[in-house]
């Protein structure tokens, strides 16, 4: 299976991607800060404590700002240069914990220098963008890709994808409408009414190499209401219509290949990227016997 996103607007300049890539970095490095400080601080080697959490936390407040800053606006100039300030400000914090000796030194290293480059980043991005006013995040429609290869023939598999896709309860992208169709080579569809997701698209459908079976080829559109903050927020929520495509496929795959999903006690209504999200960790059996008495 292969699954790749892009955004179907004007080809960006390396400015424009560096920011799109900066603000996706602010959003995946400020939660953590804020959900897990504990964690951060044992990652970059800071003594935790009450006050290295808090830092965190404030620290993963402004990465999240700037995440919703930059993602939100076609030029987010100053949002640019508050990271360039705030690259400053970890540099100052971090510098701190090497003089109070409260830090894993090479941990701390690895850190400072990570946060030097990202600082590198930060200025170029922020520097182009003031100086050419032309300059701009890339906007537009998300285009998706994603394919699977099912043992079965082509006919078979094209006749099931139709009856299934109008199903809600089968597919995380359902319901959807077939507007038009070539028997045995591509059908054309959108999302139906009643659908979470607006999108549009076309399943294209081949034999594949060898004889071994039929190949599903998914390209389809789809955008978020809010725009590229919104589609931040559906990646991490579990709601990206592209996870979803590969999750309905490999689904779509037990259903021909096995004659039903495969589920497990661990994800009794099958894979799926959501349920993933809500699962949580392993805990300790509270009532477990001791060791030396388990074989008794």
């Amino acid at each position: 299976m292969y699954a790749t996103t892009t955004h179907n607007g004007q080809a960006p300049g390396a400015a424009a991607k560096l920011a799109s890539g900066l603000g996706w970095f602010s959003l995946s490095l400020g939660a953590p800060q804020v959900v897990a400080p504990d964690r951060v601080n044992e990652l970059i080697g800071v003594r935790d404590d009450g006050r290295a959490r808090a830092w965190q936390r404030v620290v993963g407040g402004r990465e999240l700002a700037a995440a919703a800053g930059i993602l939100g606006q076609r030029r987010p100039t100053l949002w640019l240069w508050g990271r360039v300030a705030g690259d400053l400000m970890d540099l100052g914090l971090l510098g701190g914990a090497f003089v109070r000796r409260r830090c894993d030194a090479r941990r701390l290293a690895v850190a400072t220098a990570s946060v030097v480059g990202v600082f590198v980043a930060d200025l170029y991005a922020a520097a182009r963008m003031s100086a050419r006013p032309e300059i701009a995040r890339e906007e537009g429609p998300m285009k998706a890709k994603a394919a699977i290869t099912i043992r079965r023939p082509r006919e078979e598999v094209e006749r099931r994808w139709k009856d299934l896709v109008r199903e809600s309860d089968v597919f995380l992208l359902a319901p959807l409408e077939v507007t038009a169709d070539e028997p045995g080579r591509r059908v054309t569809f959108r999302s139906g009414a009643k659908a979470d997701h607006r999108v549009t698209g076309v399943a294209l459908f081949t034999d594949a190499p060898g004889d071994r079976g039929t190949e599903i080829h998914l390209e389809f559109v789809y955008a978020s209401p809010a725009g590229r903050l919104g589609e931040a927020v559906q990646k991490l929520s579990g709601e990206d219509p592209l996870q979803f495509a590969k999750d309905d496929l490999r689904r779509f795959r037990q259903l021909l290949e096995v004659g039903e999903i495969v589920r497990s006690e661990g994800s009794p209504e099958g894979h799926s990227v959501k349920e993933h999200l809500h699962q949580r960790p392993a805990q300790p059996l509270e009532h477990a016997r001791p060791l030396e008495h388990a074989h008794a």
